[in-house]
């Protein structure tokens, strides 16, 4: 269970290798390293941090094999990433957004969407952007790791429990992150926050 996200990496590449890519991949040795990802307190527990591991290990893998395979196929690119996205949407049961893997794809300060399309699904759109002059931010643990599976799955049942609560509070933050876009793309650091209440 613990590789399944490296199994299924390397059954996506070997679906549709090229040339004598599984001859290659025998003779590959790779190392998986992701202890960065956590939190160890001084009893050795390590507590997940929740900052993107599982997206950084498909995209450094698949690039790995990628280049093993000579494709081209992971590259900086909506192309590149439409196929990190299939690939890791695979391994959570169809969900997640993609920005985790949008951000160890192409690095930097990004501006991510989700577009619908006529048939419904989300594709994502990326562009480079910058922090305002002057903005500083922090990263605060909480003292508690937590399963981005769980949560996701959490959130889909709240989806189906309470549809209209669900499209409330995710519209009110869709305009909380446009405003926040705009004021990026402005750099305007000076305007005050529109504040945004629900319960979920």
């Amino acid at each position: 269970a613990r590789m399944a996200l490296v199994t299924a990496v390397l059954e996506a590449r070997l679906a549709q290798a090229h040339g004598n890519f599984a001859a290659k991949l025998k003779s590959l040795r790779a190392t998986v390293e992701t202890i960065d990802f956590f939190q160890q307190d001084s009893g050795g527990h390590a507590d997940k941090l929740g900052l993107g591991s599982s997206a950084a290990v498909t995209v450094a893998l698949a690039g790995a094999l990628d280049a093993l395979d000579g494709t081209g196929t992971v590259e900086r690119s909506a192309a590149g990433l439409d196929y990190l996205l299939g690939l890791h949407r695979r391994f959570q049961g169809g969900r997640g957004s993609g920005l985790d893997l949008a951000a160890s794809l192409f690095g930097g300060v990004l501006e991510y969407r989700l577009a619908a399309s006529a048939e419904g699904d989300a594709g994502p759109q990326v562009r480079p952007a910058a922090l305002p002059t002057g903005l500083q931010w922090l990263g605060v643990w909480t003292g508690r790791g937590a399963s981005t599976g769980d949560f996701l799955a959490r959130l889909a049942q709240w989806r189906c429990d309470d549809a209209r609560g669900y499209r409330d509070a995710m519209a009110a933050l869709s305009a909380l992150a446009d405003r926040g876009a705009r004021l990026a793309a402005a750099d305007d650091v000076d305007t005050a926050a529109v504040d945004v209440e629900f319960e979920a």
